[in-house]
């Protein structure tokens, strides 16, 4: 029986999370990783506002700054070493994030972010 429990524990600490709201930040955040993969991968039609917006997405979330160049309307080309950042720092970090339903945002436990 014990081992069933610590299988049940590790396996929602590997995985997203078992709430809905852990679900969701984990969808948006992937959504963001995905959006900077396709520009990375130069794939066609992104939208420039979605870019800079995952970029800022990202960063605020993770406090990994992009070493993407920019200019007064944002930044846009985000390099593959950010990519591998936030990437591995979702790996490491996907149990603590959540929706926060009042605020509509992604928030990371137990950090105050603005």
């Amino acid at each position: 029986m014990i081992t069933i429990i610590r299988t049940i524990v590790i396996s929602s600490l590997i995985f997203c999370g078992t709430q809905q709201n852990d679900q969701k930040a984990c969808n948006i955040f992937n959504e963001h990783l995905n959006i900077i993969r396709k520009r990375i991968e130069k794939v066609p039609d992104l939208k420039i506002a979605d870019i800079s917006s995952s970029i800022l997405f990202l960063e605020n979330i993770t406090l990994i700054k992009s070493k993407s160049d920019g200019n007064i309307y944002g930044r846009f080309n985000p390099t593959q070493d950010d990519f591998k950042k936030w990437s591995n720092w979702f790996k490491a970090n996907k149990s603590r994030i959540y929706w926060d339903a009042s605020e509509e945002k992604v928030k990371l436990k137990g950090v105050s972010l603005n």
